[in-house]
């Protein structure tokens, strides 16, 4: 639903229910033999949020969001296994603002507050976990760019990225890990109506970063350690556009 109070202002709210189901019986489908089988999981999303011009050519919105799962899911790629979240609440709020400085000029951020709260679930030793955050979930993520177009044909680009450290289990006892900044830069030129070059740098300052885990599936008990990977370095894409 939305209604819009003024031609630059509009207010919006949207409710949905979706489910979540698991399918398949081995590798390398989601569960595994052996493993536990799950319920569907109901989950229902809630949003509030307002769109308006702040200034000329500047668009912003605000929202505030909620999603209730009765029996959430993890999928974890790094160990092949399925795990169980339990009854969770996921909620946050959304700022996003872009606007057009000049006509070379084009910028837009935004950023996200968030947090994944367990309300029921248990360990395998029968301790609650209620109230402990999710597993790999930040409670920020942000984003900021800018464009600038020199001419017709050539524009440049430069893009940061964010998000905050995050839990790597479920009981919340192995620390946080996994925060990171980086910052990507883009050039695009146009050789003709129909065919472009881009070239893309990713990481542009070289930043070490990691995606950090718990693992306790394959080493159980006291070899059950944290695990990291590392983030690629600075890295360079080359790529030739054309339609036809």
């Amino acid at each position: 639903m939305v209604y819009s109070p003024a031609t630059d202002i509009s207010v919006y709210a949207n409710w949905g229910r979706t489910f979540q189901v698991l399918t398949g019986s081995g590798a390398p489908a989601y569960v595994a033999p052996g493993q536990a089988t799950f319920d569907a999981s109901i989950n229902t999303g809630k949003e509030l949020g307002v769109k308006f011009k702040p200034a000329p050519r500047t668009e912003m919105r605000l929202a505030v969001w909620r999603q209730d799962a009765t029996g959430e899911v993890a999928n974890m790629p790094a160990t092949g296994t399925t795990v169980g979240l339990g009854e969770t609440r996921r909620q946050g709020v959304d700022l996003q603002v872009s606007g057009q400085v000049n006509d070379r000029l084009d910028v837009w951020a935004s950023h996200s507050l968030q947090k994944a709260e367990v309300l029921k679930a248990f360990t395998a030793a029968g301790t609650s976990l209620a109230g402990k955050e999710v597993f790999s979930t930040p409670r920020h993520i942000s984003t900021a760019g800018v464009e600038y177009r020199a001419s017709s044909s050539l524009r440049f680009g430069l893009q940061g990225r964010g998000q905050g450290s995050y839990f790597i289990d479920s009981p919340n006892e192995q620390g946080k890990f996994g925060g990171f900044v980086l910052f990507d830069a883009s050039l695009r030129y146009r050789l003709s109506e129909r065919a472009s070059i881009d070239v893309q740098v990713k990481n542009l300052a070289n930043r070490r970063y990691e995606y950090a885990w718990y693992d306790n599936f394959f080493w159980p008990g006291a070899q059950a350690q944290p695990m990291f990977s590392s983030g690629p370095g600075r890295s360079a894409f080359l790529s030739l556009n054309y339609s036809l």
